[in-house]
């Protein structure tokens, strides 16, 4: 059963303390309590569950909008879907952390989508009611493409993406300004709302709903929290705020609830040791040494694709030059690969991430970039060719930090497709350092069983 906690409950109070030093000299750009409220009121509210079997018509009363889900496949909502759906229909901040694969992107869409209908028009093209904020160029457009698609049914609906790298700021402003249509929704990466806000291309005055997607990524991150911060400021004082994300460390909880004013309703569970829709997941390792990684891998392939043509796998490495230099050996090796990272162009960034969502491209070599939020509805192999990042024994090195290579651990898990009966993923571990990991962080904290191959 799924809970609803207290935030000061919350299965991350623990590591704040860890993180108080830091976040002493790291909470001056956030930003103050409402004055009527000190801190967020979070709500416990079980019953819902029972209340809200899952018939969204019974909460979704727009009858275009009620097509567009229907054509989506939408047939029904889940228990946690509905609860999330009514609190953001009532006006409600929220703090949302579900597993992956839970329909996150389902409950913003759908209850903003509904809400649009009831909104009053506003004299102005370039005024959104609707701002999604995305970490990654991928998941804003898979974003996009999700308000697109519940919503065709709705007549004049507008949505756009905005994206660093795809179009100037120019072209941007023209396409707006030829449009007849008002615009509804913007989805956005930060630094790029950021720039258009501050040259006044796109006007956040009117902005009633604020959503940011793996906002743990954002507020995580130093240089996105301070791009989304700018944004938030610039929007109405009294807009609902909503903030969502599988996995949240200590310090990215407690900035994001103070972003929280209307009577926020927080959601933290199930745990992440219960992570996921879809089939079994199997944890598996092999100690290899670093200069044998590629040999290995090379082998694992061609056995896993010789008894599973269909299979998609998707190996993660921690650099752009680590996946660059893999995905060649791959090529030489005559294997049907891509890769996807952020130092390529954009308009091949797109192209390739289009190839690996429609199951054209067998293997994806990828940096973190895909590890969170990004659906690949056909990938049932998932290897770290390099442990994740934070813990000793990294390649590369970086600070000690078992709670965040926890996470990146299981965002990474979790890209496997919902629909997969049977999934694999693979690490290879090159040394006492990840193999600890994975007996700690892994094992004993996420609750996953990994048992070790052996060469035979």
């Amino acid at each position: 059963m799924v809970t609803v906690e207290n935030s000061r409950c919350s299965s991350m109070s623990s590591e704040l303390g860890r993180l108080s030093a830091q976040r002493s000299s790291r909470m001056s750009d956030t930003p103050p309590p409402h004055p009527d409220q000190e801190a967020p009121d979070f709500t416990e509210d079980n019953a819902l569950l029972a209340q809200y079997p899952g018939n969204y018509r019974e909460l979704i009363t727009n009858v275009q909008l009620q097509d567009g889900l229907a054509e989506g496949k939408i047939q029904q909502l889940d228990g946690i879907q509905s609860v999330f759906i009514r609190h953001i229909l009532k006006r409600r901040d929220i703090f949302c952390q579900l597993p992956a694969k839970s329909g996150k992107t389902a409950i913003f869409v759908v209850a903003t989508l509904q809400m649009l209908n009831l909104e009053p028009d506003v004299a102005s093209f370039r005024a959104p009611s609707v701002v999604v904020v995305a970490p990654t160029r991928e998941l804003a457009s898979q974003i996009a493409d999700t308000y697109q698609l519940y919503g065709k049914r709705m007549p004049n609906l507008s949505v756009r993406l905005f994206i660093g790298g795809l179009n100037r700021a120019s072209e941007d402003v023209k396409a707006m300004r030829n449009s007849k249509q008002r615009l509804h929704v913007v989805v956005a990466t930060p630094g790029r709302l950021k720039e258009l806000i501050r040259e006044s291309y796109v006007h956040v005055n009117y902005v009633k709903h604020m959503i940011f997607d793996e906002a743990d990524t954002i507020f995580g991150d130093e240089e996105m929290r301070a791009d989304a911060h700018f944004c938030f400021t610039r929007t109405e004082r009294q807009k609902q705020t909503m903030m969502f994300g599988a996995t949240f460390s200590g310090l990215a909880h407690e900035i994001c609830v103070k972003y929280l004013r209307l009577q926020p309703f927080s959601w933290t569970g199930p745990s992440i040791d219960n992570p996921r829709r879809g089939g079994v997941i199997n944890h598996r390792f092999y100690h290899v040494h670093e200069n044998s990684k590629m040999d290995y891998l090379e082998g694992f392939l061609n056995l896993v694709l010789e008894r599973e043509p269909e299979r998609q796998v998707l190996i993660f490495v921690d650099t752009r030059e680590r996946c660059d230099v893999l995905s060649h050996y791959l090529e030489e090796k005559k294997f049907d690969v891509i890769q996807v990272q952020g130092g390529l162009r954009q308009n091949i960034r797109f192209y390739c991430f289009g190839l690996a969502k429609e199951n054209r491209k067998k293997l994806i070599v990828t940096t973190d970039l895909f590890a969170r939020g990004v659906d690949i509805p056909h990938v049932s192999v998932i290897v770290n060719y390099d442990c994740p990042k934070g813990f000793s024994g990294n390649v590369g090195g970086g600070r000690h930090d078992p709670v965040e290579a926890r996470h990146t651990y299981y965002n990474r898990t979790n890209r496997c497709g919902r629909d997969i009966d049977q999934s694999l993923v693979l690490t290879l571990a090159r040394d006492a350092g990840d193999i600890n990991f994975l007996r700690t962080e892994v094992e004993q904290n996420l609750g996953f069983q990994v048992i070790e191959l052996t060469k035979e």
